[in-house]
Formats: C-alpha cells, structure tokens, sequence
C-alpha cells in the first residue's frame, strides 16, 4: 500500500535503516525500484542516508542507479558526492543475456542481423558487440572475433548491425568475414555496470565467394640477355577456383609509363579429379587436401625484352566472381649484359660473335683459348684508357664549375652591399654619403650584422610611431569627450534659466 505521496513500505523501511524488511522484499520477489510522486527511489534514500549495505544489496539485485528524481539526481551521483559512488558502480547488476541474433538478408558484400533489446537492470543498454565465429570441424575451439562495435543503431524496439564482408571492391579489413566460411554470430549488451553475457550463438550461415586475394609480388628465377623468367604463387581463391592469370611489366626507371601485359592467356590448370576412392587406411593417415590448393605455382618467360635493362613485374588472378587486386610491383630485374658462353673466357657480349667465327678456323681449343684471352686483355687496357679520359674531362668541367661559381659569389656580394647602402641612404638616413667596402672574409659578416641593425632599428621606428599614433587619437577623443560635455552642460543651464524665467512670470503675473 502507498501513502498519499506514493511511497511504499520499503521506502519506510530503508529510510528507517531496516536491512531484514529488505532481504524480505527481494526473497519474495516484491517490487523494489518503485518511485513515489518525488521520483525517489529505495536505492536513492540509501544512497542519501549513507546507508552503504543496502544500497549495495538493492543495486545487485537490479535497482537503477541511474534513475533520478525530479530534481535530477540519481543514486549514482549522490554515492559520488559521498565518495563511493564507484563501488555502488561495481555491485550493481550488469545487462540481461541478449536474445539470439537473427538474420535479415545478406548480399555479396554484408549480411544484417537484428535482435531485441534486453533489460538494463541496473543501468539503461548504451550499445552492443557483435562477434562472430568461423564453424570449422578440424578446429572447433576456434576464437570468437570481434566483427562490429558501439552499434546504437535502432529501428523500432529492434537493434540492427551489419557485417561487412571481405570483397573486391575495397581493402580487407581485420574485421570483415572471410568469403566462402560457415559463420555463427551473438550479440553482448553493454552498460555502466559492464558487459552482459554473451547471447546464444545464431543459426549458422555461409558467406558469399569473392575474388581472389591479393597475390604476393612475382620473383625472378632465370635471366638471360633478351628474357627473363617470372614465378608468382596463387592467392587464397576465396570460395571459386582460381581459372587465369594476368602478368605484366614495364622499365623499372620509368615509373609513369604504362604497363604491358603478356599476349599469351595464363589459365590455372585444374587438379585432375581420380575416379578411384581410396583405401580406408590412407583415409585415416593422410589429411585431407583442399583440391583448389594442390596448384600453388605459376611461371612465365617474358621474351623479347632490352639488353642491360631493369624491369618490374606485377600479377593478378581471376575467379567467377572477378579479378583481384594487382600485387605490388616486383623487385627489379636486369636482363644479363654477357653471352653465357662467353663468361668462362671473360669475353663482353660485343666479342661473342667475332670470337665464335675465329674459332672455326683454329686447330685446337688451345688456341682457341689463347685468342679468347688476349682479346679480353687488349679490351681491358682500351677500357682503363677510356676511363682515364673520362676522369680527366670530369676533373676540368669540375674546375671550370668551381671558378664560375666564385666569380658569381663575387658579383652578388658586391650587389647585395650596394643594394644595402643605397636603402640606408634613401629610407633611414636621408642624407647623401660614400661607403667603401672591401671584399674581404668578414665582409659577409659585418653585412649580416648591419642588416639586423637596421631591421631592429627599423622595428623601433615602427613602434614608436604607433604609440605616438595611439597616444594622438587617445587625446584626439579626450578632447571629444570634453566638447560634449560642455555642450551638455550649457543646454542643461538654459533650461535652467527658461524655468526659472517662466515661474518669475507666472508670479507676476
């Protein structure tokens, strides 16, 4: 029964500090969070009257800590003004478990669920996490993850969520799930108290395939003069086999041009598939092994390149559901400079060919051999006097650099000291006068200190004309003031004296 202020026997009887009336109310399940007409609560006169122990045990049976009267506060805030409003915070009654999530639709690149708001208890719901879990019988223990956070989103009493899947219209990201998996998802609530339990895992369901995962970048295996030999591994197929491949390549110093892709069509073969069922021992032994991952390794010979040129190579690859990201550019490649034949005689590309027709003629490897070397040393000591020649010209176009570059130095000091006068002489001193400088070492630095004379000095002048300006129009609105005021006093005088003039009349009279 309430009174006529709408207060029940329970808030007499925490008012009155009666713990046994309490644990009476809540071991017979009696309403314990009613409001009378002020918006008082049992827990806010506990917390009120610094009755610790029983605002502890009405907050962990469900009391709202956060439900405020009508002057605006909550027990919360009143437990904070004494000093233990944290552990009112940790003993009071964290959300109910959520209901399952449930499915809405899902496309190619999300899925939505929805579920119902549980309870609060102790605080209001602020938000909820949707994890999610891959189903996978060779490893059921599997983690659950994190796939949406913060979620407030809310359409009538529902709460919806959507997860976003790993596709090729965007980067993957950590959360998104993987295309292709069997999935289970629940949902926790979370308030001020903390987080709820987890909810019951959902129906479990199955991602839809996308393209291709983004291939790792190509290596070189073999190089030649005119070709080099490309090998790149298959990405994960994300739920469709991967069918082709697509390389291309460009001059590794030539970052801007476009890139050329090979003519021949780079399809994947596919595993042949054995009509013979094997033996249960083997069955048992062996593990199991996904058919679209047998093939891993592809390899391309790209022909018909430079001589003594980098290039870069970069792949992607094709399923049903389309192409994937290109991978990062490769390392650069250079094709080979010499003949392979050639290297053991240490003979240059160049020499091959002439090299090859003397020793038709030759009688013996001997001989042969003989040729091979003395051409190597007559091209070496033609090519350390090409680069004797070449050092000496670099050392006199360095010479001839250094000496126009002193010259210019001169010039533009004897400018820059003649420009500096001239200002002094025009904007600062206003009087005419010669000053000679000489072109020494400390000449930069005594023009430096001028300089900053001349700037500090320039900055004074500046400041003192603006004081000198403010002072003016500070004595300029004095003297307003000082008019206006006289003009005031003389019109108040006046009317002084028309008063007084009319009632001298009208005594007169």
């Amino acid at each position: 029964m309430d009174d006529l202020n709408g207060n029940t026997p329970l808030h007499f009887a925490v008012e009155a500090g009666s713990l046994e009336v309490v644990e009476f109310f809540l071991e017979h399940k009696l309403p314990f969070d009613m409001s009378n007409a002020g918006g008082v609560t049992p827990l806010l006169i506990a917390c009120r009257d610094n009755l610790r122990k029983i605002a502890f045990i009405l907050a962990s049976a469900g009391a709202d800590i956060c439900k405020a009267n009508t002057t605006g506060n909550s027990p919360l805030q009143v437990a904070a003004k004494q000093g233990w409003g944290e552990d009112l915070r940790r003993a009071g009654a964290v959300p109910e478990q959520p209901e399952p999530p449930e499915m809405l639709r899902m496309d190619d690149e999300s899925a939505m669920f929805s579920w119902t708001a549980p309870a609060g208890r102790s605080a209001p719901v602020q938000h909820f996490r949707l994890q999610a879990k891959r189903i996978d019988r060779l490893n059921p223990d599997a983690p659950w993850e994190t796939v949406a956070d913060c979620i407030k989103e809310r359409r009538h009493t529902f709460y919806t969520c959507t997860a976003h899947c790993s596709t090729y219209s965007r980067d993957p990201r950590p959360e998104d799930l993987a295309p292709s998996e069997v999935y289970a998802v629940r949902v926790l609530a979370y308030s001020i108290v903390g987080w709820s339990e987890p909810s019951e895992q959902s129906r479990m369901f199955v991602t839809s395939p996308a393209a291709p995962s983004r291939p790792e970048p190509p290596s070189i295996l073999r190089t030649t003069r005119t070709s080099l030999t490309v090998r790149w591994e298959l990405p994960e197929a994300n739920g469709a086999p991967i069918d082709r491949s697509e390389l291309q390549w460009r001059l590794a110093h030539t970052p801007y041009v476009t890139w050329s892709s090979v003519p021949d069509k780079l399809e994947v073969e596919r595993p042949a598939c054995s009509d013979e069922e094997p033996s249960s021992s083997e069955s048992d032994t062996d593990e199991e092994e996904d058919p679209l991952k047998r093939i891993q390794v592809q390899e391309y010979t790209v022909k018909g390149l430079s001589r003594e040129a980098g290039y870069v190579f970069r792949v992607r690859c094709h399923n049903l559901m389309g192409w994937s990201y290109y991978s990062v550019p490769s390392i650069k490649a250079c094709t080979s400079s010499r003949d392979p034949r050639a290297r053991r005689h240490g003979l240059g590309a160049h020499q091959t060919d002439s090299v090859r027709r003397s020793f038709r003629g030759t009688a013996s490897h001997a001989q042969a051999r003989f040729m091979a070397i003395s051409l190597a040393r007559e091209d070496d000591d033609h090519k350390s006097k090409l680069t004797a020649e070449i050092i000496a010209h670099q050392d006199l176009e360095r010479r001839q650099k250094a000496a126009v570059l002193k010259l210019q130095t001169f010039w533009r000091g004897r400018r820059a000291a003649w420009k500096y006068h001239n200002y002094l002489r025009d904007r600062v001193v206003r009087k005419s006068f010669l000053v000679e400088y000489s072109l020494e070492q400390s000449f930069i630095e005594e023009w430096r200190l001028h300089l900053m004379r001349f700037v500090i000095e320039a900055h004074d002048l500046e400041a003192r004309k603006q004081k000198e300006l403010d002072a003016r129009r500070q004595r300029k609105m004095a003297r307003a003031l000082r008019r206006e005021k006289r003009q005031l006093t003389r019109k108040i005088r006046a009317d002084r004296r028309k008063q007084q003039s009319g009632e001298m009349s009208k005594n007169l009279a």
